[in-house]
């Protein structure tokens, strides 16, 4: 085995609210010898490792797609012995464009120095990342939800679990409108004293590993049932293998792929879908076409859902682990029977056919839109993208006879629109199908 050709630290804190991080770039270079040969690095101090942090977190990165490598790492414990050889696991969440990441176990004991060790030698750059969380927060204070007939539940706003916008949010965040719910689990910490910390060290390796411009969920649920915001309400997420229009991302902490996640947090999960199906009109028992994706899914689905698409960047993940992923079938049938999800305005395609109707759905070349109110007064029309944006709007006047509004479609791109009719404090909705 040939040691380092090239290291250098390089050290990047953020020292707000008691947390920071630090950063070694390394090298695997080793001139002279094989490119397939197994490279060690050279022992190496980082600062701030003998402070009493509940986990230090590790993840890498190199500004190369798709590299393939297999990476370890190992620490020096205080009694001097270096530990088992611990894998960077090759991130399946997701993708940026020209960047490659890694992410490792928390490190949960004190050490004195970390070694890395590569299957072979290559002469791009890697970048080791470590996080130190802040010392354990204030019981967190919860926000009051919005309101439906399902309300939503009490969370942990963004700064609830990251003081002081030491975690910022992306400032211009792409709006989606969800039609489907993609549960997951974030495949490590199950226990912890302190989740708002796990939180915030999620933020610090989506945005500085992984390069994306936000936490990758919008929201987040520990073993407690304690509910934390991510990128939160209606906003497109970085969570569903490059496939996220229209979706919801909710991540349960833990690893779920052999021990099962707690009550509380199933009953919290139960209670947030109930509050986005009654507010995005998403029926929970129902499967329908998801465009970003070009699958039918179910309306309550999984990561692993997406692993048969032909589109996006899905790598075969098997989140949200094997016995998260067998309750879903209870989840779904569970908060389909919630009785505030029972009334009409959760089911607009049976309830109010009458009023509005879309034919052919359906379509490719021409559709036709008719409703009919029982009242007369103005009304508004709106058609939504399949990423929830508006795209075409009518303001009508007087709208108490038939009315009708013929489209062609030659120009538009597939997937799932939706049809919104806006009439005093009445809304109908429908979904239109373009093939």
């Amino acid at each position: 085995m040939r040691q380092l050709f090239t290291l250098f630290l390089s050290l990047l804190c953020f020292l707000n609210y008691g947390q920071s991080s630090s950063s070694l770039k390394i090298n695997f270079s080793d001139v002279g010898n094989s490119p397939n040969q197994e490279v060690i690095t050279e022992s190496q101090k980082l600062t701030n490792t003998e402070i009493d942090f509940e986990f230090i977190g590790v993840s890498a990165f190199t500004e190369i797609e798709n590299f393939e490598a297999i990476l370890h790492y190992r620490i020096k414990k205080q009694n001097g012995i270096w530990g088992e050889w611990a894998p960077l696991r090759k991130n399946k969440h997701g993708r940026t464009i020209g960047r490659t990441c890694f992410e490792g176990d928390f490190i949960k004991e004190k050490f004195s120095d970390i070694q890395f060790k590569s299957n072979q030698t290559f002469t791009n750059e890697f970048t080791f990342r470590f996080y130190y969380p802040h010392n354990k927060s204030q019981e967190p204070i919860l926000k009051t939800g919005a309101q439906c007939s399902c309300p939503q539940p009490a969370y942990c706003d963004r700064n609830c679990w990251c003081p002081n916008n030491d975690c910022p949010k992306d400032p211009t965040p792409s709006p989606t409108q969800p039609t489907h719910i993609i549960v997951h689990h974030s495949a490590g910490a199950n226990t912890s004293n302190d989740f708002s910390a796990i939180v915030a060290y999620y933020w610090d390796l989506h945005v500085n590993t992984n390069g994306w411009d936000d936490i990758g969920y919008n929201w987040l649920i520990d073993p407690n049932g304690v509910i934390y915001e991510g990128r939160g309400d209606g906003v497109g997420g970085a969570h569903f293998s490059c496939m996220n229009g229209g979706t919801t991302g909710i991540c349960l902490i833990g690893n779920f792929q052999n021990i099962a996640p707690k009550q509380a947090a199933i009953a919290q999960l139960k209670n947030l879908i109930s509050w986005e199906a009654c507010d995005k009109n998403i029926i929970p028992n129902q499967s329908s076409y998801h465009p970003s994706s070009m699958l039918n899914l179910e309306n309550i689905s999984s990561h692993r859902d997406g692993n048969n698409a032909t589109v996006g960047c899905p790598k075969g993940t098997s989140c949200p682990g094997n016995l998260l992923y067998a309750k879903l079938d209870s989840i779904r049938l569970g908060v389909d029977s919630f009785a505030c999800l029972q009334g009409v305005s959760l089911y607009p395609k049976i309830a109010l056919t009458t009023e509005l109707s879309i034919f052919p759905n359906p379509s490719s070349e021409k559709v036709s839109i008719e409703f009919q109110l029982t009242e007369s007064g103005n009304c508004l029309l709106e058609i939504y993208n399949p990423l929830g944006q508006i795209i075409r709007s009518w303001k009508i006047e007087n709208a108490n006879q038939s009315n009708r509004i013929d489209l062609n479609l030659k120009d538009w791109e597939k997937g799932l629109y939706r049809v919104n009719l806006i009439s005093g404090n009445k809304e109908f909705s429908e979904s239109l199908i373009i093939r």
